[in-house]
């Protein structure tokens, strides 16, 4: 039976990458001592099949799991935490049609609460308005000091809180092993946020969780670059490689067939995740991905793997998707927010004047609050080639600004 074209291109470029991947983290971590690596829901998943599958074939001694949670899931319990200022820096972050209401929604207020705390701001006119990156930004001062959102958050954090250290308990975080956790990456943000979870659980303990990373665009506040390890592309350096990639198209491809956990709950006396739907939207594509890379791993020999060119495939198909490339792997539904309920598809169809508010002048002049409305996708290049109206000079500002972004945050690390 002959493949579909979807098939063919996950089986050319993405089961390579996936299976790369995994082959130099299972490499890395037995090199460094690592004993047991968790990876990390959901875009871990498919290299934690292909993680598995090598370290038992090759006899290494290395147990690898995968860690139900999310940004969400481990946020949230964070909060009981942190301080009101750092809370709120957390949440007032931007992204794809950002609301106020999405806001609130980050730090576990149900749709009643963030509609009174919204009132009590005086905000509830804009709840469902979409704000620019600057509003976004403000929006942290606009809330400093409300003690309705703060109440809320706390009561839903600290109840969150219980369960995800019985989780983490259940899954062996706290047994006397030396383990690390495997993830996509870009920020290195979670990997923080399970590091404070682990301490705040087993007080004077001292360790900093490590992890390893397809890629990383920064690291955060106060991070020790020796805990963080990159495969791919590092913090504040490799512009070129970064300008050219897609962490939306990546997430969406690499992810896992169920639903996104939001939280955890005790049933019969052990801890299981609560998902916000039970299954991903890209179910039936995602278990044909599957089906294909474990395909692959029957045939897979480390010895004789090119990553150079898996990866020059990657980089091409993510930066320059032809027609049909940008159609078929730009339908994958996407959300880039803590809670996935507004989906879109990854490379959003977009009409030439909205693409023109992607060139470098005109999007930073409508972060800083220009006038007009800035239209965003996903998967920027996957929108320009669909559109198809000067796709050459679109892609180049697409790029352009991506390379100015990543090199501006170069001079300031």
């Amino acid at each position: 039976m002959e493949k579909s074209k979807e098939q063919q291109i996950y089986e050319k470029v993405f089961a390579p990458v996936a299976m790369d991947f995994a082959c130099w983290v299972t490499d890395e971590a037995v090199k460094r001592g690592v004993k047991r690596l968790y990876f990390l829901a959901r875009d871990g998943y498919q290299s934690f099949l292909a993680a598995d599958f090598m370290v038992k074939k090759r006899g290494l001694p290395l147990d690898c799991r995968y860690l139900e949670g999310s940004r969400y899931a481990w946020r949230l319990p964070e909060y009981a935490l942190l301080e009101e200022e750092k809370i709120l820096d957390r949440i007032c972050i931007g992204g794809i049609d950002v609301t106020l209401r999405k806001i609130l929604r980050r730090g576990g207020l149900t749709e009643e609460e963030a509609e009174k705390t919204a009132s009590s701001a005086g905000l509830k006119e804009i709840l469902d308005r979409k704000l620019s990156y600057s509003e976004t930004r403000q929006m942290a001062k606009r809330l400093s000091g409300n003690p309705l959102l703060i109440s809320y958050i706390k009561e839903h954090s600290e109840r969150a809180y219980e369960s995800v250290i019985g989780y983490f308990r259940q899954e062996g975080l706290f047994e006397d092993i030396n383990f690390a956790v495997a993830d996509s990456g870009w920020t290195g943000s979670v990997q923080q946020t399970l590091s404070r979870l682990l301490d705040s659980a087993r007080p004077g303990a001292g360790r900093e969780v490590e992890g390893y990373y397809f890629g990383l665009y920064e690291l955060p506040a106060e991070a020790d670059p020796k805990k963080y390890h990159v495969f791919f592309f590092r913090p504040y350096k490799d512009t070129g490689k970064k300008s050219r990639f897609s962490n939306c198209l990546f997430e969406a491809v690499f992810s896992e067939e169920r639903g996104q956990t939001v939280g955890y709950e005790r049933k019969e006396g052990r801890f299981s995740p609560v998902r916000e739907t039970e299954f991903n939207p890209n179910r039936d594509r995602i278990a044909a991905n599957v089906s294909c890379l474990r395909e692959q791993l029957r045939t897979w020999d480390y010895r004789g793997t090119d990553t150079k060119l898996h990866m020059k495939r990657l980089l091409r198909l993510m930066s320059h998707p032809e027609e049909d490339e940008a159609e078929i792997m730009g339908s994958y539904l996407f959300s880039d927010d803590v809670w996935g309920s507004s989906l879109q598809k990854v490379a959003r169809d977009l009409t030439e004047a909205e693409i023109k508010t992607h060139h470098p002048l005109k999007r930073l002049m409508l972060m800083k609050g220009g006038r007009g409305v800035f239209k965003d996708s996903a998967w920027i290049e996957g929108s320009i080639v669909k559109n198809g109206r000067n796709t050459g000079r679109h892609l180049f500002n697409a790029r352009l600004y991506k390379k100015l972004i990543y090199l501006r945050k170069k001079r300031k690390s």
